[in-house]
């Protein structure tokens, strides 16, 4: 059992999909989902609007059928696998990590 933790979202695609078809002639499909939510300041009532991105890829025959339909300004509706890349920069050396949403077909 996959023990990975699993969410759902919902939100705009910002630009347009990237496809790629890999050297095992499979398709992968990158997007970038904006999610919005509203803070309210506890002191002064007012409130801010905060845009978080979240990185989506999907792969195999599930992506091919996305790669027809998503395009920038799509309202999707995300459920995936929260997966967490990390490396090392050449330039600087510094560790960086990326939250990736795998989603499954």
């Amino acid at each position: 059992m996959d023990n990975r933790p699993v969410t759902n979202f919902s939100g705009y695609i910002g630009a347009h999909p990237e496809v790629t078809l890999l050297p095992s002639g499979v398709v992968k499909i990158t997007f970038s989902v904006a999610t919005n939510y509203t803070t309210i300041d506890s002191q002064t009532g007012n409130t801010s609007e905060q845009v978080q991105w979240n990185t989506c890829t999907c792969i195999g025959e599930y992506a091919k059928t996305l790669s027809h339909y998503l395009k920038s300004g799509t309202f999707v509706v995300i459920q995936g696998r929260v997966l967490l890349n990390q490396w090392v920069d050449k330039v600087t050396q510094e560790k960086r990590s990326r939250t990736v949403i795998g989603i499954d077909s």
